[in-house]
């Protein structure tokens, strides 16, 4: 403990004598001020170095290694919040896609048909989407339901159980 005082005082002295040589060896002029200031500048972060001691001996673990740690756990927030944002882009592409594609499919089976809207349950492990459960298909109108189930079914080699046809006559 001495040691650590003895080389914070010594290292106080040694920038005042330093900081007075500077002084004196530069003319006078309107910069005087601009160099005091900056040499107080050095002074106060040399007097506050050992401040740093103390919170390192609360946690264990350097100030700057408090801030890297910080800065790590921030970006890895946002790189998974960007990752999800994208999973929810690439989501709603594939869901219109689909979309398109089984209203095409009520069509060709019934031309009286026309989907109104789609809704599909996703099976997830981890976080990453491994399969689709169920696709809800909304028809606007009456329609043969057997036969656009069994056409999706067939399209996409899907479980027929696993889709429902649903009418919303208004």
């Amino acid at each position: 403990m001495r040691a650590v005082i003895f080389d914070y005082v010594r290292n106080i002295a040694l920038y005042i004598i330093f900081m007075n040589i500077i002084l004196i060896i530069t003319p006078g002029g309107s910069y005087t001020g601009y160099i005091k200031t900056i040499l107080g500048f050095v002074l106060l972060i040399i007097m506050i170095k050992p401040a740093e001691s103390l919170f390192m001996g609360i946690s264990g673990e350097s100030l700057e290694d408090v801030i890297d740690k910080y800065s790590a756990e921030l970006s890895l927030r946002e790189f998974e919040q960007s990752q999800d944002h994208q999973k929810e882009i690439i989501l709603n592409q594939f869901e219109r896609d689909f979309f398109r594609q089984i209203s095409d499919i009520a069509k060709k089976t019934d031309p009286n048909c026309e989907a109104e809207k789609i809704s599909i349950d996703y099976s997830e492990e981890n976080g990453v989407i491994t399969g689709i459960e169920r696709i809800d298909v909304y028809m606007k109108n009456k329609c043969d339901k057997e036969s656009i189930k069994n056409a999706v079914a067939d399209f996409y080699n899907f479980g027929s159980d696993n889709i429902n046809i649903i009418e919303e006559i208004n």
